[in-house]
């Protein structure tokens, strides 16, 4: 597959195939390729955390979450694709709190998990309500009581 080495989302479409495929090194190569390309390239770098958490690599990982976070705190104009007048959606900015209450509740550190759900499920009560009692990354804290205040916060938003 030919790919123009100047189109950050003909590497990003190629990092995404490969790490469906299960190549996830290759994957991380094809995400920094984008990134380099556009440095606030806000799906690029989620992805690059999820590849990164996959690939065990989970201070690396964070970085990326945080960076992904980041490109929220220039203003949405900062961020914007191909300056389409649109906002990024609320989801994106969930999915990185939801990814990086993941990653510390992986590493058992129950306050920043739980923060970073709350914020998640602030943004898209829906979605990480239903996503947080099925998560793996969450089994060792699933039993913590600030964790099963979170199904609280839950059914409040859903009445």
């Amino acid at each position: 597959m030919d790919i123009n080495n100047s189109d950050r989302h003909e590497w990003f479409s190629r990092a995404k195939i490969l790490a469906n495929l299960g190549k996830l090194e290759s994957a991380n190569a094809c995400y920094d390729r984008a990134i380099a390309l556009k440095p606030n390239y806000y799906e690029a770098w989620c992805e690059k955390g999820e590849v990164l958490e996959k690939l065990g690599f989970l201070e690396k990982a964070d970085v990326c979450f945080n960076e992904a976070l980041g490109v929220f705190a220039y203003g949405v104009e900062e961020s914007l694709e191909d300056d389409i007048l649109t906002a990024i959606p609320a989801t994106d900015k969930a999915s990185s709190f939801y990814n990086k209450a993941c990653f510390h509740a992986l590493q058992n550190n129950l306050e920043l998990a739980i923060a970073n759900l709350q914020e998640a499920i602030k943004l898209h009560p829906s979605k990480y309500c239903s996503m947080v009692d099925q998560d793996s990354d969450f089994a060792e804290i699933r039993g913590h009581e600030k964790f099963k205040s979170l199904n609280i916060i839950c059914k409040l938003t859903s009445q």
